[in-house]
């Protein structure tokens, strides 16, 4: 899988970690099963924008903080080369 990817969820993980928050609870708040939460920190499954920004929200997070930072820290996108 991308790295830009892995550091994403690795970021939502360590984020569900530090507000004490199960995957069970996170899954309520989605309105998804456990089992859908730990196959995204698993990487197993993927989770698309929309998914992404319900994840951020469930959590509490501060949106515009967290994509900021996000996007600071995530490895640089690969070129392609032509």
């Amino acid at each position: 899988r991308d790295s830009r990817y892995r550091a994403v969820i690795s970021r939502l993980i360590e984020e569900r970690h530090q507000l004490i928050v199960s995957q069970r609870e996170l899954a309520d708040r989605l309105g998804q099963t456990r089992s859908f939460v730990s196959k995204v920190e698993i990487f197993e499954r993927r989770l698309d924008f929309v998914q992404l920004v319900d994840w951020v929200r469930a959590l509490g997070l501060d949106e515009r903080k967290f994509f900021t930072e996000l996007l600071r820290d995530i490895p640089n996108a690969r070129r392609k080369k032509s």
